[in-house]
């Protein structure tokens, strides 16, 4: 009887360390995978991204007034801003929308603040929203512009618009602002429709000439400002934004995957003279996770070029081909008899 019942007991011992090991493994390979992550950095931390200014930066779930994941910033005041601590070159996108359950917004305006890092040109996207209507200009050399549509224009030219303080209209349950640093085109979005707000490289858009157009742009600073907050006299009310995407990349999870197809970059010249050295520009790739990278290979016409030059002998549209890893990008350059009298 006593060994049968010890038979029991040893039985009983043996399947309870069995169930304790597993959890045990289980609790300690946890941390540990996380410390490896950390050591082969494939995952980042999202919040690295950013330096605030008495703004906080945390983790959104799901709620009732926004009902998608991402990262929210809360400002506190007028003037509040955040900045990517990494320079970005090439093109930049984010994807946002207010945080709140009711179509109340309490910040009334956002600007999106860029300046170039080598000449201090600079500009800025204004985003105005009343409820669900967004109203974005762009705010290059003293001036506020924006290309107003309608079907019917019956003011005729978007300058006799901006002088009412009417710009690039838009309804919409989110916004998503694009700077195209080739064509230095200034878009807005909502998701399903995207229109161009103003194009930098040219004086006149729509019937409004500035004189002036936006000069090489090329690394650049982005930061992001809380220019007017309608509730700032009611402290109850949260002054939140929640960020989807920036350039196309998820922040909806607190850790990014540090293996982000990012983008490439070349600032070139589009022409070229048969017979005439053409230099290639140095190209540059771009990830908010690594930043800026010259790491960057170059082909013209599919073949490998030698010390990124190469002499035209024929007149024809050149292909140059900029690659970083996965990433890739073409440009044009337009070889000619000779120059064009307008370049």
């Amino acid at each position: 009887m006593k060994i049968k019942l010890w038979n029991k007991f040893f039985i009983i011992i043996v399947l309870l360390f069995v169930v304790f090991s597993a959890f045990g493994i289980k609790l300690l390979t946890m941390p540990s995978a996380v410390v490896a992550d950390s050591q082969t950095q494939t995952k980042f931390l999202v919040t690295e991204i950013f330096q605030p200014s008495n703004v906080d930066i945390s983790a959104h779930s799901r709620t009732a007034g926004v009902n998608k994941e991402g990262l929210k910033l809360s400002f506190t005041s007028e003037g509040d801003s955040v900045k990517f601590k990494e320079d970005i070159i090439g093109d930049f996108s984010i994807e946002y929308v207010q945080a709140n359950e009711s179509n109340f917004n309490p910040i009334s305006e956002l600007q999106f603040i860029f300046t170039d890092n080598e000449s201090g040109n600079n500009f800025s996207i204004s985003v105005e929203q009343n409820n669900l209507t967004y109203n974005v200009s762009v705010l290059f050399n003293n001036e506020k512009l924006g290309i107003h549509r309608l079907d019917n224009k019956e003011k005729g030219f978007t300058y006799l618009y901006n002088s009412d303080g009417i710009y690039t209209n838009l309804l919409g349950n989110k916004a998503v602002i694009y700077f195209e640093a080739d064509t230095k085109c200034v878009y807005f979005g909502n998701g399903v429709e995207k229109l161009l707000v103003w194009d930098l490289s040219k004086t006149n858009n729509d019937g409004k000439d500035i004189g002036c157009v936006l000069s090489d742009f090329n690394s650049y600073s982005v930061e992001i400002l809380a220019k007017e907050i309608e509730s700032k006299k009611d402290i109850s009310v949260n002054n939140d934004i929640i960020v989807y995407s920036i350039n196309n990349v998820s922040v909806s999870s607190f850790f990014i995957e540090n293996n982000i197809i990012g983008s490439v970059y070349a600032n070139i010249e589009k022409y070229g003279v048969v017979g005439k050295e053409y230099i290639i520009p140095q190209g540059y790739a771009y990830n908010i996770v690594d930043g800026i990278s010259d790491n960057v290979l170059v082909k013209v016409d599919g073949e490998n070029v030698v010390n990124n030059k190469f002499i035209p002998t024929i007149a024809k549209d050149y292909i140059l081909t900029y690659f970083n890893g996965e990433a890739s990008k073409e440009y044009i350059v337009s070889v000619k008899d000779k120059m064009p009298d307008n370049t």
